[in-house]
């Protein structure tokens, strides 16, 4: 977890101090019990509320990759308002990806830069934006722009959204929260295919518009990841956060605590890209990484997305193929969830995790779960 500065400030103070100092302001007012658990649980109503309006991007994303497979074979149909060739097609539906590319890259500077929160609020603009272009389109142009205006909102959401949830989460509901994103994700999707089949090519574009609406004005009823606010030496404004995601009961003097150190010994150990292969151990994890997310990629679900209705069409269906991508959707709906309750169940288990009491509290296993 990267930080700017090394320890916390008293309040008014902007410099630094070393790891015997840093920690005073949190030591101020704190209980006297604080090394003990304490007596009253976290809630997780508040986690729980943040993470569904955050994952209105993660909706977001769903239709803008949705999008292509009811609405091509309405543009290249004969009565089309704004015909178009197979070829320019595949342009609007790949340029989506090209945007992502460049969304992604600087996505987590600006929310270093700027805050997770201010970052995701600002992508509902260009989601909005590339649906009234779509809406209003009357060339293919406008259509290649919009799509690639929501491709870099696609990126930039899909890299800080993550981030986000996983600073406001506790460790007994981090990995249920994580698998929203994937959720809402494919609800997008099933939403997009549902419309898609029962209304037309300015409905589609127009209610695909009301979800990162929707993103902006719940997620700004929610405060700033408490881990971030720690970074920015704004301690009063994390304590203030943790109390609205646990809760004005929870004992939080303890994780302000642990936050304020991870951040000081990750400022003061600097990780570098030669750390992925320093080890056998980091040479592994990065290998079944990117091994999964190439497997993932090269199985063509993104093509199958795109074009589902123009597959089925293809295929000579006895359904209708506008049917046919919403059982798809469906499907997928269904096995995402169904997956994300497997790991809580079998897995993730008391002394399994790095964040239980049995397993070693070491620098690694912080990093996994900062």
């Amino acid at each position: 977890m990267a930080a700017a500065h090394q320890g916390v400030p008293t309040p008014g103070d902007n410099t630094t101090s070393d790891e015997g100092s840093s920690l005073e302001p949190l030591r101020q007012g704190q209980p006297a019990d604080i090394s003990h658990e304490s007596t009253s649980q976290a809630k997780k109503l508040t986690q729980y509320m943040a993470t569904l309006f955050v994952t209105l991007g993660a909706m977001a994303v769903g239709t803008v990759l949705a999008w292509t497979s009811p609405t091509l074979p309405e543009l290249q149909s004969a009565n089309s308002t704004l015909p178009i060739t197979p070829e320019e097609g595949s342009w609007i539906s790949s340029l989506v990806a090209v945007g992502a590319i460049v969304g992604a890259v600087p996505a987590g500077y600006f929310a270093e830069r700027f805050g997770r929160k201010l970052v995701i609020l600002a992508l509902s603009a260009p989601f909005l934006l590339s649906w009234v272009l779509i809406v209003a389109a009357n060339s293919v142009v406008l259509l290649y722009l919009a799509r690639f205006i929501a491709g870099i909102a696609t990126g930039a959401v899909s890299v800080v959204a993550p981030m986000f949830i996983g600073e406001i989460a506790e460790s007994s509901i981090r990995g249920a929260l994580g698998s929203f994103f994937q959720v809402m994700l494919t609800v997008g999707i099933l939403y997009t295919y549902i419309i898609g089949a029962v209304a037309g090519y300015t409905w589609l574009g127009t209610l695909s518009g009301a979800i990162p609406v929707a993103l902006f004005i719940t997620f700004s009823r929610v405060p700033e990841s408490p881990t971030y606010l720690m970074k920015k030496c704004r301690t009063e404004d994390a304590k203030k956060s943790l109390k609205f995601y646990r809760g004005s009961s929870y004992n939080f003097w303890k994780e302000l605590q642990e936050l304020e150190k991870d951040i000081s010994e990750s400022t003061q150990e600097k990780a570098s890209i030669k750390d992925l292969v320093s080890s056998r151990g980091t040479k592994k994890a990065l290998v079944i990484s990117l091994g999964l997310m190439v497997f993932q990629q090269l199985s063509g679900i993104n093509a199958v997305i795109f074009y589902s209705v123009d597959i089925f069409d293809a295929a000579g269906s006895t359904l209708d193929p506008k049917v046919s991508a919403i059982i798809v959707g469906v499907v997928q709906v269904v096995v995402v969830i169904s997956s994300t309750l497997t790991p809580n169940e079998d897995y993730l288990t008391p002394g399994a995790l790095p964040w239980s009491e049995d397993f070693p509290q070491d620098t690694c296993s912080k990093g996994i779960v900062a």
